[in-house]
């Protein structure tokens, strides 16, 4: 196994979470603005920002395992410069939109560029062994925190500067402009960092030669190759993180509505909330999660995961005042941090070592799966059934991973 620093991939991962974490705070006003700009019928606000979350992780669902395999054969740095690059683009994208439809399509670019992360993933994968993938996995989730944190913080502060009061009028931009302009900037860094400081963790030439696509690389059936699918215990794994992924993603889709309906929290202040909620993942994943691995199986801690998680989205939609709403998420961000790594450690662990980037492709695909329906699902009854009925769902899919956890423990081993 190739040994390579790991800290520049984590850097990565960093910047690509920020960029994402940007627009959790200001989701809400700006699909208002977008909706009304469009004629578009305002009383489905909440739905219409379902569509946008749903349309990028659609995109991610369907080039997650395309670009993880593709980095496979390719390498991981140059699939990360090409869609750090799409990232750029989207973010201008998103600072000049006036529409519904042209934001619209910025996040579909989005989508697309953000299926990088099982790159990253795969790199992890690539670098470390068996014994301490979990651990290294836990680092990666904390900087999913971190970004969590540092993301709806700045998008929280940057939601006050209305840019077109600074500019020359020559181009345009919309009210959140500068949370656009600024997470452009960041993935302009991240860009020159993935060029010079990243170094490659792929033989390629050995890789090709392994997976016998050589000469026809371009064939994305041939890339698409997946033997893993025949191994029972990594479907069983696909499915509980899907189920996990698709119950914890409610709370992403309604929290910011629910913020404002119930605690007429800003945009400013939302910002602050999925900060505190991303400080204590990341204070999860980052420390108290390397020390549970030591003690306690995988399989363990995965199920103790999606306990906390059923009990947390039981309690948030009966939490008042935001005091009992905090420590609700609380218990939320706990049991993700520990169930989440868990799962993709085990899945990586019985994948085969040749197809990494295919096995955390998929796995971030079946997420982006997840993230494809819960905005619908959630924001529509949010809207029509009531404010509660997401949350109860939530706890619903929640106990059907924990009753396949329980029930495959003897078959999905670590």
């Amino acid at each position: 196994m190739k040994q390579i620093k790991l800290w520049p991939i984590f850097l990565v991962v960093f910047f690509n979470m920020l960029g994402f974490g940007m627009i959790i705070p200001v989701i809400r006003d700006l699909t208002e603005i977008l909706v009304d700009n469009s004629g578009l019928d305002k009383n489905y606000y909440a739905v219409y920002a379902g569509i946008l979350m749903a349309s990028y992780s659609l995109f991610q669902l369907i080039f997650s395992p395309i670009l993880g395999r593709i980095s496979d054969v390719y390498g991981r740095k140059i699939i990360l410069i090409i869609s750090v690059m799409g990232s750029i683009v989207s973010y201008l994208m998103w600072s000049i939109s006036q529409n519904y439809i042209f934001f619209l399509i910025s996040r579909i670019i989005s989508g697309i560029t953000g299926a990088n992360l099982s790159v990253a993933q795969s790199y992890i994968a690539d670098t470390t062994n068996k014994k301490e993938r979990a651990k290294y996995m836990g680092i990666v989730g904390a900087i999913f925190g971190i970004g969590f944190i540092l993301g709806p913080f700045f998008g929280g502060l940057l939601s006050v500067i209305n840019i077109n009061q600074y500019g020359t009028g020559m181009i345009k931009f919309n009210r959140f402009g500068a949370i656009g302009l600024f997470t452009a900037g960041i993935s302009i860094i991240n860009l020159f960092w993935i060029i010079f400081g990243l170094e490659e963790s792929v033989d390629t030439a050995a890789a090709r030669q392994k997976i016998r696509v050589s000469g026809k690389t371009s064939n994305i059936y041939k890339l698409l190759n997946i033997k893993l699918i025949n191994n029972n215990q990594v479907k069983r794994l696909f499915i509980i993180y899907f189920l996990m992924q698709l119950g914890f993603n409610h709370i992403e889709s309604v929290l910011t509505w629910d913020l404002k309906d119930r605690f007429s929290l800003d945009a400013k202040s939302t910002g602050y909330f999925f900060a505190f909620m991303g400080v204590i993942m990341a204070i999860v994943q980052g420390g108290l999660y390397r020390m549970l691995v030591k003690k306690y199986s995988l399989i363990n801690l995965s199920q103790v995961g999606a306990i906390l998680l059923i009990v947390g989205f039981i309690l948030m939609p009966i939490s008042h005042p935001i005091v009992f709403a905090s420590l609700s998420i609380v218990i939320l961000a706990v049991g993700m941090g520990i169930s989440s790594p868990s799962v993709m450690t085990i899945a990586s662990i019985r994948s085969d070592e040749s197809e990494q980037g295919l096995t955390m492709g998929i796995l971030q695909s079946f997420g982006s799966l997840s993230r494809v329906i819960s905005p619908l699902t959630a924001t529509i009854t949010y809207d029509i059934v009531n404010h509660g009925a997401p949350y109860y769902i939530s706890a619903i899919l929640l106990t059907a991973s924990l009753i396949l956890i329980i029930s495959s423990k003897k078959e999905i081993t670590d």
